[in-house]
């Protein structure tokens, strides 16, 4: 790494207007880098809002920022005015609204010095903006122009580049993506008269390089991170400000630029025809949408004349003007069929409402029928008859079978008949039969935690993450039982959802939570207030998350500072992250699971949680998965489920609840004290692996209790859970901790399930 007395080794030109939001967030990026030899130039392109003010408060604190004023040029003429100021060999560039990964400038300038490249493009990695989502095409079209799927070209020749780029979509025309030699960027910027452009000037500045570019090459890295927007949606409600339609017209002035530059450079024209024509069929292309579905009808003539107003000759403006004039007839046509398409759609959905009311009515008494013990009883019968086609009157064995029902029906007796016996209750579960787990997406670690308890029992249990479209006849032990259309004959639940708000606990989840055999929850302020509210209240046991062996990762190196993982549909949560994401590079996950979050989760420093509610519970299945990964610090807000937030204390970081500065100060100690981060992650991996389970504990006593398991087996198996104050049999208070119940009432509850036939 250089001295800081030699020549800076790289610049970072920061372009901003308006974006007083995102510019600290981004400078931040740049002032975090690893190679400190560096100069760091920020553009304000005529911002009225506190856009400049940020960036000089940025300069007052670090010498190497330096911060240019100019007016409004577009974003070419933010980037060329900070090019001007640039001392070092080679430029990057970066947007106010994206951040730089630490490492971006030292593995960029790294792999240039070894390659000998010119001009080097890196990977990109994409953030959605909470604040402002965009669109499912908008997302799918970054992630493909990113993708960098295609082969270069074998060739470095500037033409071939060009057609690479522009026709087969080789190289990317994004600015921000690449590392550019000072020398090439001055040379392509050349016959640059200071147009102001905003559409397509990405384009331009790229085929500018390009032609003069004398060795291209590409690495994997993802050094970049582009924030991605939904913008205003312009096809409910037409552009009709004149500012706006001047912008969306700079397109074809992109395009005469670009002819009159190859025109300048000779016989390169020639060479790189096919992809000259692939940029001009793309801004055309741009350019006649725009007309007809983003500007007003009214606002047409407008766009027109400024359009006319790029062109010398009036080719390319007649060439645009009679694809407008043919398609405006088409387009009028179409949206007419889009208006009635919206109205039955609406009319469709209307219906799709009430049949969804009427389905969650009949699934409501298709529960309570199917999960009634008379039901269950007469299963043999209905197949029989449905599968024979019997008629009870012309059958002797369905007719017996009816006065064997019936004399279940009547409690043994049927009238006129001596009493018998009742027939005996099939169990609800043999010791040693397979068990199926049905866990949610976002729920596959607890299904983890329940696989792993019952390989140690020596039970056999598939963990499935989707629900089937048929249930066996296993057992279930069902996570979230909410999240699913039906529900099997026989199962457990796992209770989840945090009883401080009322939206998931409506009569059907809780008539859910009635029919099964048992309730787990993870929480004892749950488990009090069921006990407050319910009547079956002794169905629940209680089975704290822990910590799960065998899923730790080891990757090379971090790529996140911090990441939130989690539903963000949430103000708070939202709130909560837009402050943070200010102050650091922040990771959002949302919508990904299983071993592909694992694979994130591993490369994140610090992790942290933030509630739902102001109120909540703590996210104990959050914090223990990021645990039992061993790579990141959690920071975390306090809980009001005091219990967990004690047992978490020698784990977790944590601040009080709403105190977001404490928060941000907590991530930005560990981040700035790397080495004792690492200690404390290891000093957790230790205690951890070496600590005895509370779920394994607490799951395998419901098993002993329902006699599904022996008192040697699990004895055996929570041995070191488990300590005896003496060899008396009557000394068993040790057995139950941490808020657990006494033998004698695990004794009563055993006693009154056997009575009830649960066990």
């Amino acid at each position: 790494m250089n001295t800081e007395h030699d020549r800076p080794r790289a610049a970072v030109v920061i372009i901003g207007y308006n974006d007083e939001t995102h510019i600290e967030r981004a400078i931040q990026s740049v002032c975090n880098q690893t190679e400190r030899n560096i100069e760091i130039i920020c553009v304000d392109d005529g911002s009225t809002d506190a856009t400049c003010e940020r960036m000089r408060r940025y300069a007052q604190r670090d010498a190497r920022i330096r911060v240019i004023t100019q007016p409004n040029s577009g974003a070419l003429g933010a980037r060329y005015a900070g090019l001007q100021q640039v001392t070092s060999d080679f430029v990057l560039f970066l947007d106010s609204d994206d951040v730089f990964v630490p490492e971006a400038v030292e593995t960029a300038c790294g792999a240039a010095d070894e390659t000998g490249a010119d001009l080097l493009e890196f990977g990109v990695s994409l953030i959605k903006d909470e604040n402002n989502p965009p669109s499912q095409e908008t997302w799918a079209y970054l992630e493909r122009n990113f993708s960098q799927k295609q082969p270069l070209p074998e060739t470095d020749h500037g033409p071939e580049l060009v057609n690479a780029c522009f026709d087969r979509q080789a190289i990317t025309w994004n600015i921000v993506d690449k590392l550019y030699r000072t020398e090439l960027l001055r040379k392509a910027f050349r016959f640059y008269q200071g147009e102001w452009i905003c559409m397509e000037e990405d384009m331009l500045l790229t085929l500018m390089v390009l032609c003069q570019a004398e060795r291209y090459v590409r690495i994997p890295a993802k050094l970049y991170a582009y924030t991605v927007g939904g913008g205003v949606s312009t096809t409910a409600e037409k552009v009709t400000d004149t500012g706006v339609i001047k912008k969306l017209a700079t397109g074809g002035l992109t395009l005469k630029l670009a002819w009159e530059w190859l025109n300048k450079l000779g016989c390169a024209q020639d060479e790189a025809m096919s992809g000259m024509e692939a940029l001009t069929t793309a801004i055309r292309g741009n350019m006649v949408d725009q007309m007809l579905n983003r500007i007003a009808a009214e606002k047409r003539g407008e766009y027109l004349k400024l359009l006319s107003q790029h062109f010398e000759s009036n080719e390319y403006f007649e060439l645009i003007s009679d694809a407008i004039s043919q398609q405006q007839g088409h387009i009028e046509h179409l949206e007419g069929n889009r208006r009635r398409l919206e109205e039955q759609n609406s009319e469709l959905q209307e219906q799709d409402r009430e049949l969804q009311e009427q389905n969650r009515h009949l699934q409501e008494s298709f529960d309570t029928i199917s999960n009634a013990f008379f039901w269950k009883v007469s299963k043999p019968l209905r197949l029989i008859l449905d599968k024979g086609k019997i008629r009870f009157k012309d059958n002797k064995f369905a007719h017996g079978m009816w006065y064997a029902l019936k004399w279940i029906r009547w409690g043994g007796k049927i009238p006129g008949s001596p009493a018998r016996p009742l027939m005996e209750k099939r169990p609800f579960y043999c010791p040693g039969d397979p068990l199926t787990i049905l866990c949610t997406q976002h729920t596959w670690f607890i299904g983890q935690l329940i696989q792993n308890s019952l390989n140690r029992a020596g039970i056999a249990a598939d963990l499935l993450t989707d629900e089937p479209k048929e249930y066996s006849d296993n057992v279930y032990i069902v996570a979230c039982p909410y999240y699913y259309q039906r529900l099997p004959s026989r199962y457990i639940s796992f209770q989840m959802e945090q009883t401080i708000s009322s939206r998931w606990l409506n009569k059907q989840y809780l008539t859910r939570l009635k029919n099964s055999f048992a309730v787990f929850d993870y929480s004892l302020v749950n488990i009090e207030y069921f006990q407050k509210t319910t009547d079956f209240s002794d169905m629940f046991y209680y089975l704290p998350v822990d910590y799960l062996p065998g899923i730790r990762r080891e990757t090379d190196s971090y790529e996140y500072d911090v990441v939130f993982y989690g539903d963000i549909d949430n103000d708070r949560r939202q709130a909560v992250l837009k402050k943070l994401s200010q102050r650091f590079h922040v990771k959002i996950f949302a919508g990904v699971f299983g071993k592909e979050l694992y694979a994130e989760l591993s490369r994140a420093k610090i992790v942290v949680n933030i509630h739902y509610f102001e109120n909540a519970l703590l996210e104990t299945t959050r914090l223990y998965e990021t645990l039992s990964l061993g790579r990141s610090v959690i920071v975390s807000e306090r809980s009001t489920d005091a219990e967990e937030d004690e047992r978490m204390e020698k784990f977790v970081d944590f601040v009080p609840i709403n105190e977001f500065d404490s928060m941000a100060d907590r991530i930005s100690y560990w981040l700035t004290h790397e080495e004792e981060r690492k200690a404390v992650v290891e000093r957790n991996n230790d205690l951890l692996a070496h600590r005895p389970s509370a779920f394994d504990y607490y799951f395998l006593r419901f098993l002993l209790a329902n006699d599904w398991l022996s008192f040697d087996d699990f004895y055996r198996l929570t041995g070191d859970y488990v300590h005896f104050d003496t060899n008396h049999n009557g000394s068993y208070k040790a057995l139950i901790k941490d808020g657990g119940m006494k033998l004698n009432k695990l004794v009563k509850r055993f006693a009154a399930n056997k009575k009830n036939g649960k066990g």
